[in-house]
């Protein structure tokens, strides 16, 4: 996460309902089907599996800790309360409320995040958007999500 901040001093919002492909944190590793994704070394990060459509990291136990998919290249079904097809930053407000950080991510690609904090079940999902002028068709277009245990 690029957005350094205090999550703790975030009001709590309920995230045991973000999913991607069906599957959320805690989730074992074998509720998604691996095989349909494709192998890559793209993306860097901590994950212990990595795919052009999704990485994922797992504890010990092959329980879920981390997943981090893209909302643009649609390879993946994001789902947020059981709502999916979301496209903008403002459609993840309208389901998940006003709790959140919005800070900058990358000032130079103009993209920033909203930032939840779910206190209850110690996890954090970051959605990042495009933030470009009001007039530009992909203005606050989400990209990208990250969910992780805290």
């Amino acid at each position: 996460m690029h957005c350094f901040i205090r999550i703790s001093l975030l009001e709590s919002s309920n995230l045991s309902n973000v999913r991607v492909d069906g599957a959320a944190i805690n989730d074992k590793i074998d509720i998604l089907d691996l095989g349909k994704y494709t192998y890559s070394d793209r993306y860097s990060g901590d994950y212990r599996y990595l795919f052009d459509e999704i990485c994922i990291d797992v504890d010990e136990n092959d329980c879920i800790t981390s997943i981090y998919s893209r909302f643009d290249e649609g390879k993946t079904e994001i789902t947020v309360n059981d709502i999916s097809n979301i496209k903008t930053i403002d459609e993840v407000e309208e389901i998940l409320g006003e709790d959140y950080y919005d800070g900058i991510f990358d000032w130079e690609q103009f993209l920033n995040s909203y930032v939840y904090y779910d206190r209850e079940n110690n996890m954090v999902a970051e959605f990042v958007y495009f933030n470009f002028d009001e007039q530009s068709e992909n203005n606050r277009l989400v990209t990208w999500i990250n969910i992780y245990s805290k």
